[in-house]
């Protein structure tokens, strides 16, 4: 019987052969930017042309696997709650300034660097990632170790794997209060138990890229929220299902959340745009 994980790795594989001809072809030179600079910066210091292909596969995964289920779902919780949009684009307006263009319209920019003070939508996209968790911890024992106390305890056994419910971490009480069963978009702008929130992992296993993801959803949010409204189909926003077909994220998903944007103003006599 064939082991469970080699169909993963025949995948992998695969997507490492497709990027490699990607890189090797036209596709680089009409790539995007980011993925340019990838390959100068690999190519560099990376002998093997292959592994420079299994090092964009591994950065694709880490790039998009969690920043786009949490802006989908950071999507729903905001324009679903009419008091926290509203309170957002409050936030957002103290960050914004507006100016007239020569051809009459009005500018708007947000001060892309002053998103860190938008504390309010900052922690609205962490409490996403902590009520929506659905991925798992993994550690390696390196010693038998007992945990627990004399009335619940659990022997992990030395070269053993343990895996660990992220979401039990999310929605411990004890933790986290009374309200860890309910999402409550402002919880980070205050003292949170941070060795409990493991979207982002923790420690030396961090993932070093997490300030730029949030920075990269804020942007994304902070235009969305000024620019338009959501409309729910049929007037009702209901719980969309999700997908749980991707074991590579510690968020799963919603397939779909039927809505209609509707701009907030006349873009040919407003504009709205990020500064640098």
């Amino acid at each position: 019987m064939r082991p469970w994980f080699v169909g993963g790795i025949e995948s992998r594989e695969k997507m490492v052969k497709a990027m490699d001809a990607y890189l090797h072809g036209d596709g680089l030179a009409q790539g995007s930017p980011i993925v340019i600079a990838h390959h100068e910066v690999y190519k560099e210091n990376i002998e093997d042309n292959v592994d420079i292909a299994r090092f964009e596969c591994g950065t694709a995964i880490g790039t998009f696997a969690n920043t786009t289920p949490t802006s989908i779902w950071s999507v729903f919780h905001i324009f679903s709650n009419e008091g926290l949009l509203q309170r957002l684009r409050a936030e957002l307006s103290t960050i914004t300034t507006s100016v007239k263009a020569d051809d009459g319209r009005t500018i708007h920019r947000i001060d892309s660097r002053q998103l860190k003070s938008a504390t309010v939508l900052l922690s609205t996209i962490q409490e996403v990632s902590r009520y929506r968790v659905t991925g798992v911890g993994v550690r390696y024992v390196t010693a038998d170790t007992i945990v627990g106390d004399d009335n619940d305890s659990y022997a992990l056994k030395k070269n053993s794997w343990m895996i660990i419910s992220n979401k039990s971490l999310h929605r411990d009480k004890e933790a986290w209060g009374e309200d860890a069963d309910e999402f409550v978009a402002d919880r980070f702008t205050r003292k949170v138990p941070h060795a409990f929130y493991r979207t982002f992992g923790n420690g030396h296993s961090a993932c070093c890229g997490k300030n730029f993801a949030l920075h990269h959803i804020a942007s994304f949010l902070a235009l969305l929220v000024m620019r338009f409204d959501i409309q729910p189909e049929g007037g009702v926003w209901k719980e969309p299902r999700m997908d749980t077909r991707d074991s590579t994220t510690q968020l799963t998903a919603p397939i779909d959340i039927p809505a209609t944007m509707i701009p907030r103003i006349n873009p040919q006599e407003e504009v709205w745009e990020l500064s640098e």
